[in-house]
């Protein structure tokens, strides 16, 4: 399941990446590799969660992206999961709560990642229209997440 998992994660990630146009504005992504995250976080657990998470991020870096790839997809994901199982744990979020904060921890992730490389602190100004869309398609992939889970179980 952990396996059929992270292959749902690596084709949401690979239909973002082949079939979706880009958004304008850089950095902004669907995410939706992510619903896998939130599935095995709420089927499975905090480990196995990571798990699928950094297998998924592996192999799309290897497949799709490059070294910079998964640098800055690791950088959101150490953030984003942790996060996440927190939420849970502490209780009173759905899937959809717990994945909204996943979408708005990764990209903060990011731009922490790229104001560390670029040794530009300045990067935080774009913070605000990263939580914003870390917010909505966290939304998006809380609900789709909701149905796999539901499928799953």
């Amino acid at each position: 399941m952990l396996s059929m998992l992270t292959a749902i994660g690596l084709l949401a990630a690979w239909l973002e990446y082949m079939l979706l146009p880009p958004i304008a504005v850089p950095g902004v992504k669907i995410g939706l590799a992510n619903l896998a995250t939130v599935a095995a976080l709420y089927l499975y657990g905090f480990r196995d969660a990571s798990a699928v998470t950094f297998a998924r991020v592996a192999l799309a870096a290897l497949l799709f992206g490059n070294l910079s790839t998964l640098m800055f997809a690791l950088a959101g994901a150490l953030l984003a999961v942790p996060g996440m199982a927190l939420l849970k744990r502490v209780g009173g979020f759905s899937p959809v709560g717990v994945s909204i904060a996943g979408g708005v921890l990764h990209n903060a992730g990011q731009l922490l990642a790229a104001a560390v490389i670029a040794k530009t602190p300045g990067l935080a100004a774009y913070l605000p229209v990263l939580l914003v869309s870390g917010a909505a398609m966290g939304a998006v992939n809380g609900v789709i997440a909701l149905a796999v889970i539901r499928r799953f179980r």
